[in-house]
């Protein structure tokens, strides 16, 4: 994979955690694939009409701080990308499959862990 498809990857996963994007239903048609699932966090099945709506009715989103990106080529038209979000005090990981087709790039699975806090777990 070129250096510019995993920067483009991650342009695109960071722009999904901004509130802009999460308001914009013409955009976020764009970027999900129309196949689209999501596993939240919860560990609920979200459908991609499920997630655009939910999305389109969000308050405003909090700021999200990301780290340990990694993006690798599954093949040449699919690529997964997973990293570790922060919000607050609440840390999740998660990982998402793109899709490279006629429309560009398009996310067509997404799955977020919670990260337990270790301290309360002893």
């Amino acid at each position: 994979m070129d250096k510019a498809s995993g920067q483009d990857v991650v342009r695109l996963e960071k722009e999904l955690l901004t509130s802009p994007t999460r308001a914009n239903a013409a955009r976020l048609e764009l970027l999900f694939h129309p196949e689209f699932t999501e596993v939240g966090r919860s560990g609920r099945l979200w459908s991609r009409k499920q997630i655009i709506a939910g999305l389109l009715s969000e308050d405003e989103w909090p700021k999200v701080a990301t780290e340990d990106w990694n993006v690798q080529e599954l093949s040449h038209k699919v690529v997964m990308v997973t990293y570790q979000a922060r919000q607050g005090l609440r840390v999740s990981r998660h990982v998402s499959i793109w899709i490279r087709g006629k429309a560009g790039l398009q996310l067509r699975y997404h799955h977020a862990t919670i990260v337990p806090d270790v301290a309360l777990s002893r």
